[in-house]
C-alpha cells in the first residue's frame, strides 16, 4: 500500500511487463500527447495532452469532457461539486483507458470510483487547464497508483508500466 520514490533510476520490483515510454510534449510539465480516452463500449474517444501529476487526487479533464464521462457512467453532480455514483453499479461500469504512447492504459471502474464511507464519488473531475497548446487532461493519483510512473527528466520522458498491487 502506499507508494515508492526511487530517485536517479526505477525499481523492477515495483512493476510488471514492459515499460511505455512516451516523450514530454511540454516543459516544464510533464505533458505528453493523448492519443484517446475512452470509455468501453462508447463512440466517443477524446484526444489531446495530458499532465501526469503526482500532487493531483483525481482524473481531470475540461468540464464538457468530464460532464459527458459521468453521464454516460450515471454519475449526477451534487452541491459540493462532485459527480455521484450509486454504489451498486460500479461493478457494471465500463473501464476508462487512456491510450498514451501507443498502448492502453485501462482503469476499471472500482479504480476510477472512490468509495468514501457508504458513497462512492467518480474521480472524474471537470478542471479547465490551458497551457500553450490548449486544453489538458491531468491525471494525478486516480491513475498514477495504479501505473509505476517514471520521470525521466535527462531523457524528457514518462515511463508507464502496470504497478505491481
Amino acid at each position: 500500500p502506499g507508494g515508492v520514490l526511487t530517485l536517479g533510476g526505477y525499481d523492477e520490483a515495483h512493476f510488471v511487463g514492459n515499460i511505455t515510454w512516451i516523450p514530454v510534449s511540454n516543459r516544464p510539465y510533464w505533458q505528453v500527447d493523448m492519443n484517446a480516452a475512452y470509455l468501453d463500449g462508447y463512440q466517443e474517444r477524446f484526444s489531446g495532452q495530458i499532465v501526469l501529476d503526482t500532487g493531483t487526487s483525481l482524473i481531470g479533464c475540461p468540464t464538457p469532457i468530464a460532464e459527458i464521462i459521468n453521464t454516460k457512467i450515471g454519475a449526477t453532480l451534487n452541491s459540493y461539486g462532485y459527480y455521484s455514483v450509486d454504489c451498486k453499479t460500479v461493478d457494471s461500469l465500463p473501464n476508462l483507458v487512456f491510450e498514451l504512447g501507443g498502448a492502453k492504459f485501462p482503469l476499471k471502474a472500482s479504480e476510477y470510483i472512490m468509495r468514501a464511507f457508504d458513497e462512492c464519488y467518480s474521480t472524474i473531475s471537470g478542471i479547465d487547464v490551458k497551457t500553450r497548446t490548449g486544453p489538458v487532461w491531468v491525471l494525478g493519483d486516480a491513475f498514477i497508483r495504479h501505473y509505476y510512473t517514471i520521470f525521466d527528466m535527462d531523457g524528457a520522458r514518462i515511463g508507464l508500466a502496470q504497478a505491481l498491487k
